[in-house]
């Protein structure tokens, strides 16, 4: 059988699957409408992207106008959790997939709200994701139409956020070090990025532990969450490092992502260790690591110095 290779075909795909969970069968022998109670994905895997030859695996590319990025999101998203064996190996109720189900549907329609395509960019990433509890998964989806774009500018930590972000995007020193995590982990020899177009977005969600995500060009930003972990710092710490606590945790994993693929989840994790030595567990340390090396670290470094983070020094917590 031929490999599966244009967006209409994996729609078409997706529709047949699914005719079972999204279209109640009428029962012969009554008015009652009878339901499929659990839909495996386990049918997608070993009927569907067994299809898929290995060479042809879905890519996103994100330089291309909004209806195909739409469906080349779409098509991420059934093929991550069609291969990934944290999801496919639940049964869920029909009620359970209701509302992934819902956007996969709508993206065919080409009808998505601003919200509901980055929606979408949150699933590509949560359709990677190592969740070995099917609880957790229905929660994901249960609160996914809640991850909304907000517009806010008169917040001061929305302000101090993009002016650290222009910092970081015209400090080659730090931009030098992303990409050296993109290309490594990618495997693309050279990867060129325009980081001046890079932008922060902030949403509300919620999903509590949301931080935020990486988009195209652009970092999305979970205020809820900020907000609760700012409150959290400021119990331990003043105001200004606090605000200064979060700018380190929340740009600069998330930076790298966007500089690679968003194919590629450990970016951001690679790109924190790259920096910083190690992944930080940030609300444990912020009682005991030494705040002004690390204060004095970032200033050098967006000052263009040569400089290396010590982790000992540092005194940071190791995020297991």
């Amino acid at each position: 059988m031929a490999a599966i290779s244009t967006s209409e075909e994996t729609l078409n795909v997706v529709k047949k699957a699914l005719s079972k969970y999204a279209n109640p069968v009428p029962s012969l022998s009554s008015n009652q409408v009878f339901q499929a109670s659990e839909f495996s994905f386990e049918y997608f895997r070993t009927e569907i992207f067994l299809l898929i030859s290995p060479d042809n695996k879905m890519k996103l590319n994100t330089n291309t106008d909004k209806n195909t990025l739409v469906a080349l999101l779409r098509d991420a998203i059934i093929s991550n959790f069609g291969f990934n064996p944290y999801f496919y190996k639940f049964d869920f109720k029909r009620e359970e997939l209701a509302k992934l189900h819902k956007i996969l549907v709508n993206s065919a329609n080409l009808v998505l709200s601003h919200n509901q395509i980055v929606q979408l960019i949150f699933l590509v990433h949560l359709s990677k994701a190592n969740i070995n509890d099917k609880n957790a998964w229905n929660y994901f989806f249960l609160h996914l139409e809640t991850i909304n774009v907000i517009e806010i500018n008169d917040f001061l930590m929305v302000k101090e956020l993009n002016e650290f972000l222009q910092q970081l995007k015209n400090c080659k020193k730090f931009t030098d070090k992303i990409l050296d995590v993109a290309q490594e982990i990618s495997g693309i020899e050279k990867i060129e990025t325009d980081f001046s177009n890079f932008e922060i977005n902030f949403i509300s969600s919620l999903l509590p532990g949301l931080n935020g995500f990486s988009g195209i060009n652009s970092i999305y930003i979970n205020l809820t969450e900020l907000t609760r972990k700012y409150n959290e710092l400021k119990v331990s710490l003043d105001e200004a490092r606090a605000l200064n606590v979060l700018k380190l945790e929340c740009l600069i994993p998330k930076l790298a992502k966007i500089s690679a693929t968003s194919s590629l989840p450990e970016a951001g994790i690679s790109a924190e260790e790259n920096i910083f030595s190690h992944p930080i567990d940030w609300i444990t340390s912020i009682i005991i690591f030494n705040y002004d090396y690390c204060i004095d670290y970032l200033t050098n470094l967006l000052n263009n110095e040569d400089v290396n983070f010590d982790f000992k020094k540092a005194n940071f917590t190791i995020e297991k």
